[in-house]
């Protein structure tokens, strides 16, 4: 996993290739292939490398997030709910897990689950500014600006360069009527 975090997708590829072929923890292997497959957007290969690794153990619960990132990013959103609401079975606290979900619902545009989601992620780790910023996205389209403002509020103060936080705060303001204050927010963007 180093050669992986280094950004070293070649060398971490090969390593994790020589892991299946030695039969150590095959399920690790295919695991990391499909991370390395992931971050050259090779997302259908990369599904999978995580099948494998799920089918190999069952109980994987990273493999189930991961797949269902990469059936994310092909805009398979139902297959990626299904594969994010078992990883969240096998572990419910993962808070990866919980964001990511929030972010395929709204897609599917059920912005309700969506909030719950968001609502479970900011519960499991009140300091992540992308939760707040997914919270206040989703308040925004169910027409709850206040509550959405009092979100993009949290995210910058967390992460004040969090650019996507400052364009919803500038979305929200605008639709609140104070557009001095958006185009504030959107030049901070």
């Amino acid at each position: 996993m180093s050669l992986y975090n280094l950004k070293n997708f070649d060398g971490a590829y090969a390593s994790f290739t020589s892991v299946i072929k030695l039969k150590l923890e095959r399920e690790y292997g295919h695991y990391g292939q499909g991370l390395v497959l992931c971050s050259r957007g090779c997302h259908k290969r990369a599904i999978k490398c995580f099948e494998k690794a799920i089918n190999l153990k069952p109980g994987y619960f990273e493999a189930h997030y991961a797949k269902g990132m990469a059936q994310f990013y092909r805009k398979e959103y139902t297959l990626a709910l299904d594969s994010l609401n078992e990883s969240i079975n096998l572990k419910p606290e993962y808070f990866p897990a919980h964001f990511q979900k929030g972010l395929v619902l709204a897609e599917l545009r059920n912005h309700g689950d969506a909030l719950e989601s968001f609502n479970k992620a900011v519960e499991l780790d009140p300091s992540n500014a992308d939760a707040h910023r997914g919270m206040g996205d989703t308040l925004n389209q169910l027409g709850n600006h206040g509550d959405a403002l009092e979100s993009f509020n949290k995210a910058v103060e967390l992460d004040p360069s969090n650019a996507d936080a400052h364009r919803g705060m500038g979305d929200t303001l605008n639709q609140l009527g104070n557009h001095g204050d958006a185009l504030e927010s959107f030049n901070k963007a």
